[in-house]
């Protein structure tokens, strides 16, 4: 049977649209035939709420099911946008640091997963994970396969690829040796800029540099994306014509290939 990719995305950076990217390659991924699972890692809980979900609609969150409190079954909802399945977020994560304390947690997520990945219930496993490099991180990186790392055209964004580069690397090092990047993938693009075009120069050319993949789709930047968000809806399907919905679909279709999804 054909295991499960899990697919972390991650960044230490805020802002970077990691939970909006997160949702929509869900949907686009759903749009595409593939059935996937969303685990919302960051204690923000941006993805559930994306998702239009809140603890009332779980029995359990992540949280539960880390502790061995909870099952997966008990765990696992159907997203209300109808893009797939969502095992939701906690608040409570924040204080994950001090609430795993045995050696090996960071593998905490890839015990608690194991059996849904090896299930072959899922094409997909995305995980969104908080803009920092605590425990929820290290422990989506270490129970992934790959790593998308989305990024903006700015001159912060770019140090930040590369600090995080380097936690990559760690992660590895120690935790998981086979992990590997699917791509940089670059979003809020307003390519009328010379900022924007001199800071996805400088990207492109930290990818080269360090031979970091780069997906060829970009995320162009849109107040649809944030109205879609606030009112709580599927992107791709109320705002299908849109440029970052269209941008979207084609980065699934890329995300596919160098994932074997």
């Amino acid at each position: 049977m054909k295991r499960t990719p899990v697919i972390s995305f991650a960044n230490q950076k805020g802002g970077v649209a990691k939970s909006t990217s997160c949702i929509n390659t869900a949907s686009a991924l759903s749009k595409h035939g593939k059935i996937v699972l969303t685990i919302d890692m960051d204690p923000q809980c941006d993805t559930t709420d994306g998702h239009g979900m809140g603890k009332a609609e779980s029995s359990a969150t992540i949280l539960e099911l880390l502790r061995g409190k909870a099952g997966p079954d008990s765990a696992i909802c159907r997203s209300p946008l109808g893009i797939g399945d969502v095992i939701p977020g906690s608040s409570d994560l924040a204080a994950a640091s001090q609430m795993f304390t045995e050696i090996g947690k960071e593998h905490i997520l890839k015990d608690a997963i194991k059996s849904i990945v090896e299930s072959g219930i899922y094409d997909a496993v995305l995980i969104d994970t908080p803009p920092e490099l605590g425990l929820c991180t290290t422990a989506s990186l270490t129970a992934s396969d790959f790593v998308v790392m989305p990024t903006t055209p700015q001159k912060w964004s770019n140090k930040a690829l590369l600090a995080f580069y380097d936690t990559y690397q760690m992660i590895v090092r120690y935790t998981n040796p086979d992990l590997k990047i699917a791509g940089i993938l670059i979003t809020k693009l307003d390519d009328r800029t010379n900022s924007a075009k001199a800071n996805l120069g400088l990207t492109e050319l930290v990818c080269k540099q360090y031979r970091i993949p780069l997906f060829e789709s970009r995320i162009r930047k849109s107040v649809r994306v944030d109205e879609a968000f606030n009112s709580v809806e599927d992107l791709l399907e109320r705002f299908n014509s849109s440029k970052p919905a269209i941008d979207y679909i084609s980065f699934a279709e890329e995300l596919m290939k160098a994932t074997a999804i």
